[in-house]
This record gives structure tokens, sequence and C-alpha cells, in this order.
């Protein structure tokens, strides 16, 4: 006869269907997945997890920034589809963009005030009139390098099947290259020393050839 596992016995085990599993939640297993990534993520190098709906992919990245994070690391996450506006199909790069670098910011630096919140609005709306990758080239140097400069960064990018048919999609993926370029072709030795330290995770129901 089988005997329970002490595991399934412990009045601490919950089962969840759908969505992602919190950090720590005793259902979650460790794949094979979990090891491959913080590997990668530990060497900062760009990680894909693309797969079907339902495989596990956010509980990966719950419970992968949760061990990051432990560590020192600081952790952003952005939903992708949360950069588009359902009410207005044809929003412009323009407004993905701002989106975007109001929630890394508001992210990576949860704890402000009303008043120095709304300071970070007018200081990225500044740069509204200058073309995407210019925007996304000044917030890299302004709010990522002072924060690279104080730990390691981790950006997680996920359900990025719903900007594929976006012309931001390749704004975005052209900004994290050029963030990655910055390690061995950025003219300040301590700039390309800086960029060692930030690494991107993109989660989606998509596959490789699928991105730009």
């Amino acid at each position: 006869r089988h005997k329970p596992s002490s595991k399934a016995m412990s009045p601490d085990f919950s089962y969840k269907v759908g969505g992602s599993l919190a950090a720590g939640d005793s259902s979650y297993v460790v794949r094979q997945a979990d090891l491959d990534l913080m590997v990668a993520v530990r060497q900062r190098q760009f990680a894909c997890v693309l797969g079907p709906r339902q495989m596990g992919k956010s509980s990966l990245r719950v419970h992968t920034r949760e061990q990051l994070e432990s560590a020192g690391d600081r952790c952003a996450t952005i939903q992708a589809n949360q950069l588009i506006d359902r009410t207005d199909p044809d929003a412009s790069c323009q407004q993905q963009t701002h989106r975007l670098m109001v929630m890394l910011w508001d992210s990576l630096q949860p704890k402000v005030s009303a008043a120095e919140h709304k300071d970070r609005l007018t200081k990225l709306s500044d740069t509204a009139n200058q073309p995407v990758a210019a925007r996304l080239h000044h917030f890299s140097q302004t709010v990522l390098e002072p924060l690279l400069r104080q730990s390691p960064i981790v950006i997680f990018i996920d359900e990025i099947d719903a900007l594929l048919h976006t012309s931001f999609a390749a704004e975005l993926f052209c900004w994290i290259e050029q963030c990655y370029q910055y390690r061995t072709e950025h003219g300040e030795v301590t700039i390309r020393q800086l960029y060692q330290n930030l690494s991107f995770v993109v989660l989606g129901s998509v596959i490789a050839t699928g991105l730009p």
C-alpha cells in the first residue's frame, strides 16, 4: 500500500490550480529549469523562458526572484501586457516607453513619497519629445547606472508575447541588446563594468523564432 509522503501529510501543504505560486509555497516543485535559469542569471546572461501557458513559467520567475533578492540582488518584474492600453490599441511607442520606465523605476526604488513619485514622472516626461531609443538610453544613464553602483539588477519581463505584434517590441529588444553591448563597447571602463551586473529574463508563451 502506498504511504503518503510527509510533505503531502503536512498541514502547511497547499495546492493551487492556475496562476503563479507565491514565493515559498509548499507545493512548488524545483525543476531543472530552476537550476538552469539561476546559473544563467548568476552568469549575467540574457535568459529566455518560453513555452505553453500554464506550465509554471511565472512561478519559476517568482521563485527565482526570491532567491536573487535573498542574495542581495535588486529585481524588477514587468508584466508586458500592462504596457498595452486596452482602451487605446493604437497607443504609440512613446506611451509604452513611458509606462515601461515608470514601472521599472517604481519596482527598483519602490519606497518613495508622493512628491518624489511626481518628480520622477516629470523627469521622465522631460524626454517625451526624444526618440524612443534616446529616452531609454537616458533612463539607463540616470536611473539604472546609479542603482547598479549599489547592487546587481535583474529585470524580469513576463508575458512578452503580449508585445510581439506591436512596434514597441523591436524598441524594447534593441534597448536590451544595447545594455549588453555596453559591457564591451562603452567608452568608459567603469560603465562597462557596471553593466556586467545587469541582466534580463524574458518569459512568455512564444517560440524563440517569434522574438524580434
